[in-house]
């Protein structure tokens, strides 16, 4: 893996390991920031949800921790 945070310091060995995994039928993917996302219905929906999850930790406009999603008043 060649891509390291700001933050990361020295020449470290990393090691992607496939971070989608399944519980008891439901399946999940992990992150280093927010743990365990989840549950989705079948592995493609997480996996999909994990490129999205990284396309937008990736982005210059990454939501903040502080703001939630709250629905519109119809």
């Amino acid at each position: 893996m060649s891509r390291r945070r700001k933050n990361d310091r020295g020449t470290a060995a990393f090691y992607q390991s496939d971070r989608v995994l399944e519980n008891n039928g439901k399946w999940y993917f992990q992150t280093r920031e927010e743990g365990l996302k989840g549950p989705f219905p079948d592995r493609q929906a997480a996996q999909d949800m994990l490129q999205a999850y990284i396309k937008t930790m990736d982005s210059p406009f990454r939501p903040s921790s502080e703001l939630g999603l709250m629905p519109l008043d119809p």
